[in-house]
């Protein structure tokens, strides 16, 4: 029945590929539901001329709370802890301590909508902030490190806030994680 649709509605992990995009000829808007839109194949429906929609904004705060619960979980190991204590491991020694967050650098790999939440949010931790993507961002009081292996050197945490797909396959990698070291965590 592919031929009898105009209008698709998805969302940011199922997406429309070239195949799904050719098996509705008649296709003339996708809407998708998240804010995510690398699993639409925009080449494709712009070579089309069809129409693509998503919500922008709507999840920013939420995956900013997200990355900061991430943050502070390893950093403290409250997940950790939790499994220690339910397993009954506690009597057999302490848990190691955590990490210290306040204070700490923070590396943001991406500066974007979320990133600035990301970024907004560690001015209650006192941290010195850092980010890289490909060109500085105007008007942001945090630091623009064009290199990203320069900017994992520096951190003691490297949150990444990028899009998937082919542009960002493999941008951490063994040299990024070597430059952010042992005590270095990655987000």
């Amino acid at each position: 029945h592919g031929g009898g649709f105009s209008a698709l509605l998805t969302s940011a992990p199922v997406g429309a590929d070239a195949a799904l995009l050719q098996a509705l000829p008649q296709l003339q808007v996708i809407s998708s539901f998240g804010v995510g839109l690398d699993k639409i194949d925009l080449a494709a429906a712009q070579a089309r001329g069809i129409a693509v929609g998503y919500t922008p904004d709507v999840l920013n705060d939420c995956v900013a709370d997200t990355a900061w619960g991430l943050l502070i979980d390893v950093a403290r190991g409250f997940s950790a802890a939790d499994r220690f204590v339910r397993r009954g491991a506690w009597p057999q020694g302490a848990f190691p301590l955590g990490r210290k967050v306040s204070g700490a650098r923070l590396g943001l790999v991406g500066m974007g909508r979320i990133g600035r939440s990301i970024a907004q949010r560690s001015t209650g931790f006192q941290m010195a902030v850092r980010y890289h993507c490909r060109r500085p961002v105007a008007d942001l009081p945090w630091t623009h490190e064009p290199v990203l292996l320069d900017l994992a050197r520096w951190a003691d945490f490297l949150v990444l806030i990028t899009a998937g797909g082919a542009a960002t396959r493999h941008l951490v990698n063994a040299e990024v994680l070597d430059a952010l070291g042992p005590q270095g965590f990655l987000i």
